[in-house]
């Protein structure tokens, strides 16, 4: 293509840049346009827990994996969301409404065993003082 901005370059840039990225690339970076979008992302791409991600953690993978970092905008997108009802609060940890929730299973073995390690009471024989 021919770009005014081209000058004596064969390729402009940011055609160059645009063909460096591939199609994934694209798409998530097309899925992801509002603050909302990229915090529900977020969520979605963290591990799962009982309770859902904490602020920090959604902070912290938007800021590294969607390279944005605004953290008053995050804040603000996840309290509108929390009044929408888009997403869900538990304690300090968000989770995307409707999404399944992660029950914490335990197993039996792993359960901590309480054993009783103190010294068995002696009776004290009637008529000694």
């Amino acid at each position: 293509q021919n770009c005014p901005r081209m000058a004596s370059r064969s390729v402009c840039r940011r055609h160059a840049l645009h063909n460096k990225m591939d199609d994934t690339e694209k798409a998530e970076k097309k899925k992801t346009k509002t603050v909302l979008d990229k915090i529900v992302y977020a969520i979605r791409n963290q591990p799962q827990q009982a309770n859902g991600c904490s602020r920090a953690a959604i902070h912290k993978y938007v800021k590294s994996a969607l390279e944005y970092d605004n953290t008053k905008a995050i804040k603000l997108a996840i309290k509108k969301a929390v009044e929408k009802g888009t997403l869900e609060q538990v304690g300090q940890s968000f989770r995307v409404k409707g999404d399944a929730v992660v029950k914490a299973t335990v197993d039996e073995d792993s359960k901590l065993q309480i054993e009783d390690v103190s010294k068995p009471k002696t009776k004290k024989k009637p008529g000694v003082t």
